[in-house]
């Protein structure tokens, strides 16, 4: 398969997995991070794992869900945690912020989800920064009608690991 049909695969199941509200847990490899994070809904909480620089512990918030800011090329971005993604996926307006130059017109159709057919574009972002632990050059999509953006595997499986204890997760950097 090429590399537009993975991303449109990976599109579909995150939005699949978004509208139900479902997540997984998948380990990877990382360096070493030491900045603090923060997450965008004021009712989660995100720090250090007591005793463990290399943990960051996020709260689930109002919603039921992990949210956290990183850095994306250097400015500052909110997202979805959500393991169950491949890929990370941006909203329209998130992308056009980022710098990104997004042709709404130009969106092929990349996969199936929840709702009907999944509108977008591929794109490549060059570093996410979570807490400390850069993650370079990411694939990633712009998603239509996208309402937020979605942190997948394409960042998290290159942590040490992620960790789901009740109403905290724990996201592990070597």
């Amino acid at each position: 398969m090429n590399r537009t049909v993975y991303l449109a695969l990976g599109m579909a199941a995150a939005m699949a997995l978004l509208a139900q509200g479902v997540g997984t847990i998948a380990p990877g490899s990382s360096d070493d991070g030491a900045a603090a994070a923060e997450v965008s809904d004021a009712a989660g909480k995100a720090g250090r794992a007591a005793g463990d620089s290399d943990t960051l512990e996020i709260q689930r918030d109002s919603t039921g869900q992990f949210r956290l800011n990183v850095g994306v090329n250097g400015q500052d971005a909110g997202f979805l945690i959500d393991t169950g993604a491949d890929t990370v996926a941006l909203t329209v307006g998130e992308a056009e912020r980022l710098g990104f130059d997004i042709d709404p017109e130009s969106f092929e159709a990349i996969g199936q989800t929840a709702s009907g057919i999944g509108y977008g574009a591929p794109l490549t972002i060059d570093s996410i920064d979570i807490a400390g632990h850069e993650v370079r050059n990411i694939d990633a999509v712009v998603i239509d009608g996208l309402e937020e953006n979605l942190l997948g595997q394409s960042v998290l499986g290159q942590l040490e690991g992620i960790e789901l204890r009740g109403d905290r997760m724990l996201i592990h950097r070597r």
